[in-house]
């Protein structure tokens, strides 16, 4: 509905008739999104089938379903594209022991398992489903062998080891407030950690924890961001360059990720 049109109809019609129309028009655009999604959807899988096509774990085998987050940019390999620098970092730097909190089913703890067959990798999620799937993601992977699935991340069992290097992914929706802003600093003094920030959901994360780690840490604020869909030559099925930006589309709210690396002595 145009700016001008809804004003119009707003002062035109009673409240109830104009939230009913409102509301049924909000319910016809949801449901032509879905339906576009799942074109895109069946489309790329036709084509590609259940494989991640592009960025830093093309080749990846993946499931049906994600936990909680868009599938397809997953498959496509733009999925959170800002990070994929930093995802090469971590490649190259080669961390004995990878830490992934929050793994739903297994994109970067799968992932990076993949990509780093020399490490010891650990996952964690709270929720039952989301760690069934990624245990089946690590299986279809073959990538079990160093791998290790548990339900809570817990501060006070955390011990850094002197002899791996080790690198701690977070994303659990707000915890990390606690987990690295009000914690002991020193418990991370021998980690590097990528740290997904929810402001919106706990005010003050991000101050909590750049202040407790600036000491021991450099530290990097990186701004989310969608891929630019002309970019992927996957999608060439999608004409419609809307259709394509909504193929691509996160549906997230705009956050940052701290990217923490250990201060040299």
């Amino acid at each position: 509905m145009q700016p001008v049109f809804k004003t119009i109809l707003r002062q035109l019609l009673p409240k109830k008739l104009f939230d009913s129309l409102r509301k049924w028009r909000n319910g016809v655009r949801t449901r032509s999104k879905a339906r576009k999604k799942a074109f895109a959807f069946n489309q790329f899988v036709k084509y590609n089938g259940l494989i991640i096509r592009q960025g830093p774990f093309a080749g990846i085998k993946y499931l049906s379903e994600a936990s909680g987050s868009e599938l397809l940019p997953k498959l496509i390999g733009c999925y959170e594209s800002e990070l994929h620098v930093v995802i090469d970092e971590i490649i190259l730097a080669r961390y004995d022991r990878i830490i992934d909190i929050g793994c739903a089913e297994g994109y970067y703890a799968v992932g990076l398992a993949y990509r780093c067959p020399w490490a010891k990798v650990e996952a964690y999620d709270i929720d039952r489903e989301a760690r069934l799937k990624c245990q089946t993601m690590a299986s279809l992977n073959s990538v079990t062998r160093n791998f290790e699935l548990k339900a809570k991340f817990d501060v006070g069992d955390f011990v850094a080891m002197d002899n791996l290097s080790t690198l701690i992914l977070c994303d659990c929706e707000g915890a990390e407030h606690e987990l690295f802003g009000k914690s002991d600093a020193s418990r991370w003094q021998d980690c590097d950690l990528l740290i997904e920030l929810h402001d919106a959901v706990h005010p003050g994360t991000t101050a909590s924890i750049i202040a407790n780690l600036a000491s021991s840490h450099n530290i990097r604020l990186i701004d989310s961001r969608d891929p630019r869909s002309e970019d992927i030559p996957s999608l060439w099925f999608l004409k419609n360059r809307f259709d394509r930006r909504l193929a691509v589309s996160e549906e997230r709210f705009p956050m940052q990720w701290a990217w923490l690396t250990r201060r040299s002595n």
